[in-house]
């Protein structure tokens, strides 16, 4: 290959193309046989066929022929072999940050797959575990740095994935397009890190075990572990009408939000994704005591579950929150408290920094000074392990405006400088307009 075509880079999706090509040409016999973590092996005998002295007859010439082809193909077999050997043993790069898996790009584009966009898009973030210094980022918050980097959900420029890069800090941006039909699924990919892209695809029979392939593969190239999910889990994220909640919500229509959600959970009583969504919103608009029927429904339905998950985290979180909007302040500890443990076994970095920065609010409202800075430091120290300027960003706004409020003016002013900073250095508007915002007041003092 590299004397033939030695101006050319023969991308992963060629090398499993050719494999799969050929394989097809020799059916029903297996040839090639799959070798994890390696690559591929041609394990059938090629045997070599010796030509007679003389005038070649006719199944002479045909037999020249047939071991021109066999010998032609073995060749080829072991070029791809070696290729891909080489591609899949590439070094592992650890990952360290978070890790954004975007909206599937669909191109089947029919009425049986207009749940891959974010169904498909979370259950490939569900198989893959966070670890002690990376976050695999939840899909709701992967909406919402879309929204940040002003991104479609379908159909992504370079220009795109710079901006997810600049907003969220991320060290690993996986992008997806599903491709083919039932029993012949292709599923394209793309894997952007700041430095480097590589793509290739996976072939599979059916939609989850070409996500579960991807899975693998990710985890591998990154470091991360696999987290097996039960064959019949479904996605809370697979009910279209989720995603025109979504929609909704990045257009800032709150009133459509929650009706689309209300009707998702009216139908589909067990989804607790679209039950906690709803629990959000319904937080977000005052409506507290609706918001804690529904959260002493999803308990019951956590209970039944046979081992802690993320969803309990946020459903938890949310929670202590409702607490805390009731003024039932012990009770919102002793659920800070709870929630926290299953945070930490499940490395969940996002939802500890809003766990520590709930508690220096709790503290800095009882005039818990000290306590209230050591814990919007610590939350912003579970935003560094992802490299999430976002939640850095508040932290420092947080601690500029508790200095504040302690009369320590030149304390309040360097955290207010950093915050300013950090959110010009990402481009984050919207934290940026809050930043600027206390600036004023400060000056105004």
């Amino acid at each position: 290959m590299a004397q033939v075509w030695s101006d050319v880079v023969v991308g992963e999706h060629v090398v499993f193309q050719s494999i799969k090509e050929i394989r097809q040409v020799f059916e029903p016999a297996e040839v090639i046989k799959t070798v994890p973590k390696q690559g591929y092996t041609w394990i059938h005998d090629v045997q070599e066929l010796e030509a007679s002295s003389g005038t070649k007859s006719q199944s002479d010439t045909s037999s020249t022929g047939k071991k021109a082809l066999v010998l032609s193909l073995s060749g080829l077999c072991l070029a791809l072999i070696f290729a891909l050997i080489w591609v899949t043993q590439l070094p592992q790069q650890k990952l360290s940050g978070s890790l954004v898996i975007l909206p599937v790009n669909d191109n089947i584009k029919d009425a049986d797959h207009h749940w891959v966009k974010l169904g498909a898009m979370d259950q490939l973030i569900q198989q893959l575990a966070s670890g002690e210094h990376t976050g695999v980022l939840h899909t709701d918050y992967v909406l919402e740095i879309m929204e940040r980097a002003n991104t479609p959900l379908q159909g992504y420029s370079s220009d795109d994935i710079a901006n997810i890069f600049t907003v969220s800090g991320a060290s690993l941006i996986v992008e997806t397009t599903l491709m083919g039909v039932p029993q012949d699924y292709k599923l394209l990919y793309t894997l952007f890190r700041q430095t480097s892209i590589k793509k290739g695809v996976v072939f599979a029979k059916s939609i989850p075990a070409a996500l579960e392939k991807l899975a693998n593969i990710i985890a591998h190239q990154s470091g991360l572990n696999i987290n097996p999910l039960p064959a019949d889990y479904g996605s809370g994220f697979s009910n279209e009408i989720i995603a025109n909640a979504l929609l909704a919500q990045e257009n800032n229509d709150i009133e459509s939000t929650i009706k689309l959600l209300e009707a998702v959970v009216a139908k589909e009583k067990s989804n607790l994704t679209a039950k906690r969504l709803l629990i959000e919103k319904l937080m977000q608009q005052g409506e507290i005591e609706r918001a804690g029927e529904l959260l002493q429904d999803a308990f019951k339905q956590l209970k039944a579950l046979d081992k802690p998950n993320r969803e309990q985290v946020r459903i938890s979180f949310f929670a202590a929150v409702n607490e805390i909007q009731k003024m039932n302040i012990s009770s919102a500890e002793t659920l800070l408290d709870k929630t926290e443990i299953l945070a930490t076994d499940l490395n969940e970095w996002l939802y500890l920094g809003y766990i520590a920065e709930t508690r220096g609010k709790v503290a800095q409202h009882l005039g818990q000074y000290q306590r209230a800075e050591q814990f919007f430091q610590q939350a912003i120290s579970y935003h560094q392990v992802l490299h999430c300027p976002y939640g850095e960003s508040n932290g420092l706004l947080n601690l500029s405006i508790l200095a504040d409020e302690q009369g320590l003016e030149r304390k309040a002013q360097a955290f207010l400088n950093e915050a300013l900073t950090k959110t010009r250095q990402h481009q984050l508007i919207q934290v940026e307009k809050r930043v600027q915002d206390w600036q004023r007041q400060l000056a105004a003092k």
